[in-house]
């Protein structure tokens, strides 16, 4: 959650007290791209975690940002989606059917080799690594790995998003002040 001080409120409401909805236009200008920014560095923190590329993230993630209006000076950034497969991660090992362990990277420092997990391409929707549930050759789970919506609310990444938002809302607040002082933006 971004915070706007009640001094920043004040100061903004008194300098742009001039122009019509100056303080409404200059929030709601400098919320979205605080919005845009957060958007960006939780994929970039993901990507560098977790070993994914993005266009892996993207197609199994689904966001959307509420931009902030002004009427309604508050925007949202929500992330939702599905697991991606453990076999999208970069360092997955087997990539292919090879006999022997699956090696799994689970984070950029976790390392772990799942003893009786096996690779299987049967079709193209049907890839990925499984694991049998009993001693029988039936049934098998597909092992999965995170969602875009948990990869972005472990603490790390969480803080850095938050700062980065909070960094870019209050630069842009400024430059959004100058630029309506300066008579751009309309009316």
């Amino acid at each position: 959650m971004l915070e706007i001080t009640e001094n920043t409120i004040n100061k903004v409401n008194t300098l742009l007290s001039d122009i019509p909805n100056g303080a409404e236009r200059a929030f709601a200008n400098a919320i979205n791209r605080a919005l845009d920014k957060g958007k960006n560095t939780a994929y970039k923190a993901a990507t560098s975690e977790y070993k994914l590329k993005r266009s892996t993230i993207d197609s199994y993630t689904t966001n959307k940002i509420v931009k902030a209006t002004q009427g309604d000076i508050c925007g949202t950034l929500v992330f939702a989606g599905e697991q991606i497969p453990l076999y999208k991660y970069e360092g997955v090992k087997p990539s292919g059917p090879d006999k022997g362990k699956s090696t799994v990277y689970v984070g950029q420092k976790t390392i772990q080799a799942l003893e009786h997990a096996f690779y299987i391409n049967v079709t193209a929707k049907k890839e990925g690594i499984f694991e049998r549930d009993t001693k029988r050759r039936t049934p098998i789970n597909q092992l999965m790995g995170s969602s875009m919506r948990s990869m972005v609310s472990q603490p790390p990444i969480m803080e850095k998003v938050k700062k980065d938002a909070q960094e870019t809302l209050e630069k842009r607040l400024d430059q959004e002040i100058n630029r309506l002082l300066a008579g751009y933006g309309g009316r």
